[in-house]
């Protein structure tokens, strides 16, 4: 049985891999259960399942490879980009789906690396191959 670590993932977003900035990606479901009650009953209904990209990266601000200018970049045309996350250990595995660019934290404290956190809703559904 393999072990995996964050150090067997790759994180693609809009065809470049960033997994040299990255220090933790993760999917992220949301169950959406909605419960409907009545004078003599409850029913619970199971409504499709959200997704989340949960990013955290250091502030990578380079013109042409940047990971922060990148999706700052993306952020400002709101448009849904293609992201895959792999994890390699034994038999790979993919996530992929498209995502919604949003805008996250600039700049940081004076005796800490900067880094940024952000949380992407993915687009529809996820596929896992």
């Amino acid at each position: 049985m393999p072990v995996y670590t964050g150090r067997n993932l790759t994180l693609t977003i809009n065809s470049v891999a960033y997994s040299g900035q990255v220090t933790n990606a993760r999917l992220v479901p949301t169950q959406n259960t909605n419960q409907y009650i009545t004078l003599t009953s409850s029913t619970a209904k199971q409504e499709p399942v959200t997704w989340s990209l949960e990013v955290e990266q250091f502030q990578d601000w380079a013109t042409t490879t940047g990971v922060s200018k990148l999706l700052y970049d993306l952020a400002v045309t709101g448009t849904a980009v293609a992201f895959s996350l792999q994890i390699a250990a034994g038999t790979t595995r993919t996530a992929s789906g498209n995502i919604i660019p949003v805008f996250a934290e600039i700049g940081g404290a004076a005796t800490e690396v900067l880094s940024q956190t952000i949380s992407f809703p993915v687009d529809g559904a996820l596929t896992l191959t």
